[in-house]
């Protein structure tokens, strides 16, 4: 078994650790480790530092990456949870079956999708990863392995809970079948963060995937943007009929940082204004499933435009009912700050979340801004408001977001730490919340 120091980063480059990294070829290894305290790592892809800390070593899962079984008929794939989802599509694709619910890179493993509950661009029609998971297989304290299946208590606080429950070994994901990977994408230009929410509400009939690219660098046009929307091709109008191969991606470049931010107060609103004008006008066209489902892939020397320092993400979602009031309030806390928001987008959600999912009923706010004191003094601000209003946050995006938010806005945060310690039912894992 490998075991080696690796010098890891979170993805908003806010933490930065070398760690005491073991890589097991197979599960027998993986079994020998469940004595220590360890920390699971998928692709290392996460915003805050999910898979590795100061004091605890960390197992990398990318070995154990087997395709279990596979079955065309039943739209039925299981997996290890080192299988990347690229690898997953690669194979099932050429049978025009998909996993239904994707988040925006395709080296994600499974284990990962499991341990955050992932959410792609089509939450409002096909809910979050655990709609589509069978069951798992776990690792638990005591070295057995269990299975959970959807329905269960367990499962639930599996799903979106970072590991606490048990290592993640495999898991079987249901797929769905489509006629083309080809989609037809269709962007409609808005004035404000208002209207984005009302044209998307309005769309979500006809659209399979849509999400938002709203401007908050300009205050002469504060909010307006984009909406992208992507529907599948039905059979009697299919235009495509090809099947991409998703290709094999080297590492981000967010770790191939310029020394100095470039996305700034100077250079952001004009960027963004380049951006508006040359890239966002309405228009119909015809694209493939990576360039709309993964739009990283072409857009990933994004990351490396922060600096050193990084950047921070935000992501809420904020219920219909509090969703113009808090957007009111929202926007005025951010006109009297001094802070610049370079990426802001809306998702819409419709979902049950349970303990520490980030799941829910509302309109879905995801917004970048730099690694700053003033951002932070700002989104401490937030954090108010999404209290004031029961807002959750998204625990696996936010890497400064307090323990005293998380319980506050998750009203079944404490009994999932509770029941856990009662039952001793998870891994020897660090607690991620202490």
């Amino acid at each position: 078994m490998l075991k080696k120091i690796i010098a890891l980063k979170s993805m908003d480059q806010s933490l930065k650790k070398k760690v005491l990294v073991y890589t097991p070829e197979n599960l027998s290894q993986l079994i020998s480790l469940y004595k220590e305290n360890y920390i699971p790592m998928g692709s290392a892809y996460s915003y805050i530092a999910a898979s590795f800390n100061d004091n605890t070593p960390s197992i990398d899962l990318s070995k154990l990456n087997r395709i279990l079984s596979y079955s065309r008929d039943e739209k039925l794939i299981e997996v290890e949870s080192g299988c990347t989802l690229r690898k997953i599509y690669n194979i099932t694709a050429k049978d025009l079956l998909i996993i239904p619910v994707m988040p925006g890179h395709s080296d994600i493993t499974i284990g990962g999708c499991i341990a955050v509950n992932i959410h792609g661009k089509n939450h409002y029609r096909e809910g979050s990863f655990k709609n589509h998971v069978l069951s798992i297989k776990l690792l638990n304290s005591n070295g057995d392995i269990i299975e959970v299946h959807n329905g269960e208590e367990a499962f639930e606080k599996t799903l979106g809970g970072f590991g606490q429950t048990g290592l993640i070994i495999s898991a079987k994901v249901t797929l769905k079948r489509v006629h083309s990977l080809t989609l037809e994408e269709t962007v409609i230009r808005v004035k404000n963060i208002k209207e984005t929410v009302r044209k998307m509400k309005s769309m979500s009939d006809t659209y399979d995937y849509m999400y938002s690219w709203n401007d908050l660098t300009s205050s002469r046009h504060l909010g307006r943007g984009a909406i992208i929307a992507s529907k599948l091709q039905k059979e009697d109008d299919l235009i495509f009929k090809q099947i991409p191969v998703l290709r094999n991606l080297q590492q981000l470049s967010l770790f191939n940082r310029v020394p100095f931010a470039l996305l700034n107060k100077f250079l952001s609103p004009l960027l963004n204004q380049l951006y508006y004008l040359k890239e966002l006008k309405n228009r119909v066209f015809y694209c493939s499933y990576e360039e709309s489902i993964f739009p990283i892939h072409q857009k990933s020397f994004y990351y490396g435009l922060h600096g050193k320092r990084g950047f921070l993400e935000m992501q809420s979602i904020i219920p219909y009912d509090v969703w113009e009031q808090y957007i009111d309030e929202f926007l005025n806390v951010y006109k009297t700050s001094e802070e610049l928001i370079h990426l802001f987008s809306i998702k819409l959600f419709s979902g049950d979340g349970r303990y520490i999912q980030f799941d829910g009923e509302g309109v879905g706010l995801s917004f970048d801004l730099p690694n700053t004191k003033n951002a932070q003094e700002f989104l401490a601000s937030i954090d108010k408001l999404n209290i004031k209003h029961s807002v959750k946050t998204n625990i696996s995006k936010d890497s400064r977001l307090p323990r005293e938010v998380i319980e506050k806005t998750y009203p079944e945060f404490n009994d999932f730490q509770e029941n856990l310690e009662k039952k001793n039912t998870g891994t020897h894992l660090a607690n991620l919340f202490t």
